[in-house]
């Protein structure tokens, strides 16, 4: 049979037939960035992670660095094997902001200046995680996003346009929701809720001075806020009704997204509609109240989401290589 590696061609330069070639796929993610290095057969044969490699969280400094690091993880394998990187994918939450996808491909292209490049939202990246490549993909975490695609390769998005004017259900965006409920219950405009309570202890806060301090403060980054909805989250399982009803609007808002997504591309009504992201995924009565909706409009296949995204961003590596 002849060798796979021999029909690889890359930039138009045909691959050393004694090389290997690998493909790396990025989940470049807020907190994290988690990395797959994959053999052209799909078998995994190297998993890292580092720091987070979204602009919207870090410099690019810093993500250069810490995507440097996955690279440094994998050297010593691809020296055993005497290969190399032919194909990268990077998805990346706000790659859509301006300059943000040209930075992250010149990163990459420095440090895989031999390899095809491919920066594309992380939306992208886990919806091809899935076998079908198909459907809606709904993410609900620091951010939130929908991205659909049809079985034609027609896409198209909703949300995720930032956490000022968009970002609707995400944790920043419930968070936020949280602390205008927390100024007004202090102000005396509403009692002092169970969530109220849990968010300023957790914060080491007493005074509304201090709460607006840190939101007008350069700590108020989009992570940060978004990492308190847990407390937001335990509080509504323990049957708050001011942390519900704000889980239930997020879930409200999620679900209009995706309605959008399915009138945009009009998809039969078999397909599926996946969840993903910590909210969407970890917040039982968000995600609970958001399939209910869903299901009131005809999205009755609801899963979540089940592969990692950085597998997703191989299988769109891959693709770049002609074979």
């Amino acid at each position: 049979m002849e060798d796979i590696y021999a029909k690889c061609w890359q930039r138009g330069r045909k691959y050393p037939v004694s090389d290997p070639v690998y493909v790396l796929g990025i989940d470049g993610g807020a907190t994290k960035t988690h990395g797959v290095l994959c053999g052209l057969n799909g078998e995994v044969v190297g998993e890292s992670f580092s720091g987070p490699s979204n602009l919207e969280t870090a410099s690019a400094a810093q993500v250069r660095e810490y995507i440097m690091e996955l690279a440094q993880t994998f050297e010593p394998f691809l020296v055993k094997n005497g290969g190399h990187v032919g194909a990268v994918c990077l998805g990346s939450a706000g790659v859509s902001h301006q300059g943000a996808k040209e930075t992250l491909e010149t990163i990459l292209h420095e440090i895989y200046p031999d390899a095809s490049i491919l920066v594309v939202g992380d939306m992208e990246a886990a919806l091809a995680a899935n076998p079908q490549n198909c459907g809606i993909l709904l993410i609900a975490g620091t951010g939130s996003i929908c991205f659909g695609r049809q079985t034609d390769g027609v896409t198209a998005r909703a949300g995720g346009w930032g956490r000022n004017a968009s970002d609707g259900g995400s944790g920043f965006w419930i968070v936020m929701q949280a602390f205008a409920r927390v100024f007004h219950e202090l102000d005396g405009v509403y009692p002092v809720s169970l969530m109220g309570r849990k968010l300023m202890e957790s914060m080491n806060f007493s005074t509304q001075r201090q709460l607006s301090d840190f939101l007008n403060s350069e700590k108020a980054d989009k992570t940060t806020v978004a990492s308190y909805c847990t407390v937001v989250a335990e509080c509504a399982d323990q049957g708050d009704t001011a942390a519900i009803e704000i889980l239930e609007q997020g879930a409200s808002q999620l679900a209009k997204l995706a309605q959008a997504v399915q009138k945009k591309l009009d998809l039969p009504a078999d397909f599926t509609v996946m969840l993903g992201g910590s909210v969407a995924e970890k917040c039982c009565v968000l995600q609970e109240k958001l399939k209910a909706l869903l299901q009131q409009q005809g999205m009755n296949n609801i899963q979540l989401l089940q592969q990692q995204a950085a597998l997703g961003a191989v299988r769109l590596a891959r693709d770049l290589l002609v074979f």
